[in-house]
């Protein structure tokens, strides 16, 4: 691989731009910690390898799934995974059984994370380098997954290592900011994302650029936010990878597995149609007659499409997204405005209570039961805004700007007042700014929302002045006593 960078080093590949479309990771995600490493002798085949130790930078490790027939006497396929939290089991785990179908090997990093300093260059070519001197990889076929900022991370690696990665399951996120779709690009492209994901707005524009550069791609979208997809979405996109091997040469041509791919993709649109998932149904059949073109004859695929394609429930689905998009582009300016408005003294007071009057607005408007434009389009702005606010407060701490953090994460909990860990946040983040009476305030709603990480609690530098309050004490007891 060389000493491709792939990432500026010392900076975080996903700040917040000032022309705010969409951002990345929901904040107050936790991560536990792997199990012990197992030798390389006891690497399971069918089952999780819950964490390896990489041979050259023991700082870097992976979970590994291994497909039961996995043998070195052959080349197999590679996906890695990238998780926004660093939480590398997770996209094994929801990756395994289409592996396991499909022959597989899955890995996911421990290492890569959202956040500013993360050494992401360094992250990349370590899981690289230790995954091809152990096993046995088809190099026409790597592939790359990731969720919100571990899709840009996936998109990342394939742009840069141009011909060396065969296409990317995008859930929730696109390409790089600083990137566009160009005819130089060779990997397939498959998107995922929920209708009440922020980010959808900027797959969907995507989509165009990935069309006019004549790139291989695929959209499905779900009910659902910004989230990773089921493991049934993923095993669609894993199943449209294998057309592609074929479609783009990087495996022989063989009309049974062929053959097999469409059949199962026909019934799967079937089965969506006969629930009445008009929608769900029309992007399957579109996909088949795509992806199938000049590899096999797609004759039912290409009637359903037809008559789908004019369904009043498809179109009212494709008008009510496209105005779905065009609400939340013309009111996320007023997040951008709160946001940056908090990060100033003068204006931060003001500020603070405008955001949590629009927090107010948004959370009522997002918990109607009666599904609409103007839900999905909220529950998207929350996301948003909770994102932009959070991640703003992740760089305010990396520039130890507590006094600030602190402000921003206040509005992140009006956001999301069930979220544990952005209370614990706000709490670090007061404590280190010399507010110690609400950052106890701020842990006490943590434990209530469920937060229970004793050991954090007694050891976190952040907390350090905090010990020694009687209520902190209190706090501790009551949590060792459950």
């Amino acid at each position: 691989m060389g000493e491709r960078n792939f990432f500026p080093r010392g900076q975080c590949m996903f700040s917040v731009r000032q022309a705010l479309v969409a951002v990345l990771i929901c904040s107050g995600l936790s991560w536990s910690t792997p199990a012990e490493p197992q030798a390389p002798a006891d690497f399971a085949h069918g089952a999780i390898t819950d964490k390896v130790i990489c041979l050259a930078d023991p700082t870097q490790s992976y979970a590994l799934y291994l497909p039961s027939g996995y043998t070195p006497q052959r080349d197999w396929p590679i996906l890695y995974g990238f998780d926004p939290g660093g939480r590398g089991k997770q996209p094994v785990e929801l990756f395994k059984e289409a592996a396991e179908k499909y022959g597989w090997i899955v890995v996911g990093s421990y290492n890569s994370r959202n956040g500013p300093g993360v050494p992401l260059n360094d992250i990349v070519m370590a899981l690289w380098r230790d995954t091809h001197e152990r096993f046995a990889i088809d190099e026409r076929r790597v592939y790359t997954a990731g969720m919100s900022g571990g899709a840009r991370v996936a998109s990342s690696i394939a742009i840069r290592m141009r011909d060396r990665v065969a296409g990317v399951i995008a859930c929730g996120a696109g390409f790089p900011y600083v990137e566009a779709p160009t005819r130089e690009m060779s990997f397939a492209y498959f998107a995922l994302a929920g209708i009440e994901d922020f980010n959808l707005i900027e797959l969907r524009q995507l989509e165009e650029g990935l069309t006019r550069a004549n790139l291989a791609h695929q959209l499905l979208t779900f009910e659902g936010d910004h989230a990773w997809p089921s493991r049934a979405l993923l095993e669609e996109a894993v199943a449209w990878h294998e057309v592609m091997a074929f479609q783009m040469k990087r495996r022989p041509s063989d009309a049974a597995p062929l053959n097999a791919l469409y059949e199962q993709g026909l019934r799967r649109a079937r089965a969506l149609e006969d629930s009445a998932r008009l929608y769900e149904a029309f992007m399957r059949y579109r996909m088949l007659a795509t992806s199938f073109q000049g590899l096999r004859a797609t004759d039912e695929a290409d009637a359903r499409l037809r008559e789908l394609q004019n369904a009043k429930e498809v179109q009212a689905q494709i008008n009510q997204l496209k105005a779905a998009d065009r609400q939340q582009e013309s009111r996320w300016r007023d997040l951008i405005a709160v946001t940056q408005g908090v990060k100033s003294a003068d204006t931060q007071m003001r500020a603070l209570a405008e955001g949590k009057n629009l927090a107010a607005r948004l959370r009522k408007q997002a918990e109607v039961n009666v599904p609409s434009t103007e839900r999905i389009v909220a529950r998207r702005l929350l996301g948003l805004f909770s994102v932009t606010v959070s991640e703003e407060a992740s760089g305010e701490i990396y520039r130890k700007n507590f006094g600030v953090a602190a402000a921003l994460l206040s509005l992140a909990v009006e956001l999301r007042p069930n979220n544990p860990q952005l209370f614990y946040r706000l709490a670090a983040a007061q404590a280190q700014s010399g507010q110690k009476r609400l950052a106890l305030d701020a842990l006490t709603q943590a434990v209530a929302q469920g937060f229970n990480d004793v050991a954090r609690l007694e050891q976190a530098e952040e907390l350090a002045s905090l010990r020694q309050e009687k209520a902190f004490k209190a706090l501790i007891e009551k949590l060792h006593t459950k």
